[in-house]
């Protein structure tokens, strides 16, 4: 069984939460797409592959609530894919 933890919104960037994960031998972390610091235009995906092969730790993601890739609507869709 694999254990994780949350990223905390008292740190102020994604490395500081790998230390802490790694520190209490945890085996991902959760990103919340909701705090500014993981939204996507404000880190790469390079260097998230870089840290994680650094730290040896995953990630999963928790998507903004509002995203509703399921909508009847196309147009209310394709937005939130676009964003």
């Amino acid at each position: 069984m694999k254990l994780g933890m949350p990223a905390l919104i008292e740190y102020s960037n994604l490395e500081e939460n790998l230390r802490l994960c790694k520190e209490l031998e945890l085996d991902f972390i959760e990103l919340n797409m909701n705090y500014p610091i993981f939204m996507p235009e404000s880190f790469s995906y390079e260097e998230v592959r870089s840290i994680k092969k650094e730290y040896h730790i995953d990630f999963t993601a928790h998507l903004p609530e509002e995203i509703d890739l399921t909508s009847f609507h196309p147009s209310i869709r394709k937005g939130h894919l676009e964003r």
